[in-house]
């Protein structure tokens, strides 16, 4: 319980940032070009995803946690890897705390979709919009994906609503472009104390 304690908090931090300085106006001023993507490759946590060429990450917290924003500073991206997950929670329990953890400080807050994502089995995705405390109308979107058994990906998109709808296309691609690049037996060797 400490741990799920823990990754809430470090979620609730990093997303805190995201929502309240990565938002940007209720409405798009022009549509998002077609960026080009690039891969972004994290060794120690076994996974590759695609991001935007003009996205700068901005931090990469014990690179199990990896923040980027947009250039334009109006959508943000947080990937977070959990190791040895609570495994009595199903993905949908997982992904929908997270969503009411990130966006608890809305108003006007509602779930927007929610459904499992065929990519991985056990995995799923919700999309949550509401007003945030500086008055943005914001969606959140986060996805669990858990390729391996145990082993959690949390990905979490932020914006506001325009600018969010404006880079959807763009962000399936993101998320379809996930993937896991070390074994199950390669990710649990992290789990083993010393």
């Amino acid at each position: 319980m400490k741990k799920n304690k823990f990754l809430i908090g470090s979620i609730l931090l990093i997303c805190s940032g995201l929502l309240f300085s990565a938002c940007g106006k209720d409405k798009a001023d022009e549509p998002v070009e077609v960026l080009q993507m690039v891969s972004y490759q994290n060794d120690d946590f076994g996974y590759e995803i695609q991001i935007p060429e003009n996205w700068q990450v901005q931090s990469e917290a014990d690179k199990a946690q990896v923040y980027a924003v947009s250039a334009d500073n109006k959508l943000a991206f947080n990937l977070i890897c959990e190791l040895g997950g609570f495994n009595y929670y199903t993905p949908q329990d997982l992904a929908e705390t997270i969503a009411e953890e990130t966006t608890a400080s809305f108003s006007d807050k509602k779930i927007v979709s929610a459904q499992a994502i065929a990519k991985f089995p056990d995995s799923y995705r919700v999309v949550v919009n509401g007003t945030d405390e500086n008055g943005i109308h914001t969606v959140v979107d986060v996805s669990l994906l858990q390729p391996i058994e145990g082993i959690h990906y949390y990905l979490i998109f932020s914006g506001g609503v325009g600018d969010y709808q404006s880079f959807l296309p763009q962000w399936e691609q993101m998320l379809d472009s996930f993937q896991n690049t070390k074994t199950a037996e390669e990710m649990y060797q992290k789990l083993v104390v010393d």
